[in-house]
C-alpha cells in the first residue's frame, strides 16, 4: 500500500449521518492497516504521562510519533462494561452493559461492533488475548480469535494456586488480603512463556504475514496486564528497588469527607501497611513494564515488515487502577482520577506528534477509526472522531466525557463529567463530588459543599444534566 493522506478525509466531529455499508465485503482500495493495543487496568503511571519512576521506553516510543491525549477518559471503570461500550460505539446505559456478566449483544444481538465493522468492509480481522471481556468474547467480531491466550498461563487457578499445592519452580508470591485478595508473582519464566508475551508474538506473526499480502488487516493485541494477578518476570520487580518507591500522605480527614458511594462497591478496600502496599505497588509497575515490553514486541515488527506508512496504531487501556489512593482503595470500580482517567495514544500516516489537552473518551474510538480509514460511519455511534483533534492538538474540544457506574441496581446509578480542569460526580443518594484538579490533582479536597463553589457547581450540574450531546466540540 502507498503512503496515506488524510487530507480528502471528512473532518466532521462525528459524521453520525452517513449509512454504514453492514455487509459491504469488497476489499477497500488503500486501506490502511489497524493495530489495536488493548491493556487491562492501566492507568497513567505511564513515562510520556510524566510518572518518575515507571519504565515505559515503548509505550512512550509509540507517543513520540503519535498524539498523545491528556484527557481522555472510560465510559465504565470495570472491564466488561468499558469494552461493551468502545467495542460497540455506545455508551453502557445504551448498550445495557453495566456489569461484568452480560455479554455485548444480550441487549443488542445485531450491533455491529468495531471489529466486525472492519470485517465487513473487507479487513482481514483477529484477535489475541482480552479484547472483548473473556467470557464473553464475540464471534462475528472475527475471522481468527485467541482470546484465551492470556489465562493459559497465568490464571489465579494456575500459577498461583495450583492445584497440587505447590508453586512451579522459580515462582515467588505476595499476597496481601483483607477484604478481596491482591496477589502478585515474580516468575522465572522468559517473556515469550507469559500469556502477554504469547499475545505479542501471535499479533506480530499476522502482522508479518498480512503485510505481504494485499489485503489490509484489523489486528488486536488484548494485554492482560497490568490486571491482577500481578505476575511479571522477575527481571522486572528488580527495575523498581522498594526504597525507591513512594506514595503521597493523604490528609488525614479526606476519606470522612467522601460521600459512602464514592468508596462504596470498589473492588478492593485493603489498608495495606507501608512494606506491603510499596510491595503491591512494586507488582504493579513490574507489570506494566513487562506489558510495555510486549508492545515493544509489536512495534519492532511495525518496523521491520514497513507499516508505519500505511497503518494506524492505537494504545490505551480499558480503565485505570487504584494503588492504595483514597484510604485503601485497589483495582477499580470507583470514579477517581486513578480508575476513569486512562491512557490514549494514536499514531496515523500524516498525523504529526503531538499532545491533546482536550478531552475525549474512549467511546470516541470506533469514529475515529472509521475516519481516518475513509469508511462510512453508522448512525447508532455516539462518541466523536477525534480526526479534527488530531489534525490540532491544540484546538477546541468537548466540554466534558461521560462515565457511569453502578452501586446497588439497575437504578442506582453515579454519574460523572469530567472537563479538562474538573470532575463532579453526582450520586443516587443525592450525595455528589466536585474537584478542581488545577489545585487539587489528587482528588482531597471535595468542594460539593463549599459556598464559594456554588457557581462553578451549578455549571457542572447543568452540563451532567443536559447530557454529552450538549458537550460536543464546535465543528
Amino acid at each position: 500500500m502507498k503512503h496515506l493522506t488524510f487530507a480528502s478525509a471528512s473532518i466532521a466531529a462525528c459524521a453520525l449521518t452517513l449509512p454504514v455499508a453492514a455487509q459491504q465485503t469488497t476489499a477497500p482500495q488503500n486501506k490502511p492497516n489497524v493495530l489495536f493495543i488493548v491493556s487491562d487496568d492501566l492507568n497513567t503511571d505511564v513515562g510520556c504521562y510524566g510518572h518518575p519512576l515507571v519504565k515505559t521506553p515503548n509505550i512512550d516510543r509509540l507517543a513520540a510519533r503519535g498524539v498523545r491525549f491528556d484527557n481522555a477518559f472510560c465510559q465504565y471503570p470495570v472491564c466488561n462494561p468499558s469494552r461493551a461500550s468502545f467495542l460497540s460505539g455506545m455508551r453502557p446505559e445504551s448498550i445495557g452493559v453495566m456489569d461484568n456478566q452480560t455479554p455485548i449483544r444480550a441487549k443488542h444481538p445485531n450491533v455491529v461492533t468495531l471489529p466486525q465493522f472492519f470485517r465487513n468492509n473487507g479487513y482481514f480481522v483477529a484477535n489475541s488475548g482480552k479484547t472483548f471481556h473473556y467470557v464473553y468474547d464475540d464471534k462475528p467480531s472475527w475471522e481468527i480469535s485467541e482470546a484465551g491466550n492470556g489465562p493459559k498461563i497465568e490464571s489465579l487457578s494456575g500459577l498461583l494456586r495450583p492445584t497440587n499445592g505447590t508453586l512451579p519452580a522459580g515462582v515467588s508470591v505476595g499476597k496481601a488480603k483483607a477484604g478481596q485478595d491482591i496477589f502478585w508473582a515474580k516468575v522465572n519464566l522468559p517473556d515469550e512463556k507469559m500469556g502477554d508475551g504469547i499475545i505479542a508474538r501471535r499479533v506480530a506473526d499476522w502482522m508479518d504475514i498480512s503485510a505481504k499480502n494485499n489485503k489490509p488487516f484489523f489486528l488486536a493485541a488484548g494485554f492482560r496486564k497490568p490486571h491482577m494477578p500481578l505476575n511479571a518476570p522477575a527481571k522486572y520487580f528488580d527495575s523498581y528497588p522498594l526504597d525507591k518507591i513512594t506514595y503521597p500522605q493523604e490528609p488525614p480527614e479526606h476519606v470522612a469527607t467522601l460521600p459512602p458511594l464514592a468508596r462504596k462497591n470498589a473492588t478492593s478496600i485493603v489498608p495495606l501497611d507501608d512494606l506491603q502496599r510499596r510491595e503491591a505497588m512494586q507488582a504493579f509497575y513490574a507489570s506494566i513494564s513487562f506489558m510495555d515490553a510486549q508492545v515493544g514486541v509489536l512495534l519492532d515488527q511495525m518496523d521491520k515488515s514497513k507499516l508505519w506508512d500505511n497503518t494506524l496504531v492505537v494504545f490505551f487501556s480499558d480503565h485505570g487502577f487504584q494503588t492504595g489512593e483514597h484510604g485503601g482503595l485497589w483495582q477499580k470500580m470507583v470514579m477517581f482520577q486513578e480508575s476513569a482517567r486512562v491512557p490514549l495514544i494514536i499514531a496515523a500516516p500524516g498525523i504529526k506528534a503531538g499532545v491533546a489537552p482536550g478531552v475525549v473518551e474512549l467511546i470516541d474510538l470506533y469514529p475515529t477509526l472509521a475516519q481516518l480509514s475513509n469508511l462510512p460511519l453508522s448512525p447508532t455511534l455516539e462518541g466523536t472522531g477525534l480526526l479534527p483533534l488530531l489534525q490540532n492538538p491544540n484546538r477546541a474540544w468537548k466540554k466534558a466525557a461521560f462515565s457511569v457506574v453502578e452501586r446497588t441496581g439497575p437504578k442506582s446509578v453515579g454519574r460523572s463529567i469530567h472537563t479538562a480542569r474538573h470532575r463532579y460526580t453526582a450520586w443516587p443518594d443525592g450525595t455528589a463530588e466536585l474537584y478542581d484538579h488545577q489545585n487539587d490533582p489528587r482528588e482531597y479536597r471535595n468542594l460539593f459543599n463549599e459556598p464559594a463553589h456554588a457557581a462553578l457547581l451549578n455549571e457542572m450540574k447543568t452540563l451532567l444534566q443536559n447530557g454529552p450531546q450538549s458537550a460536543l466540540p464546535t465543528p
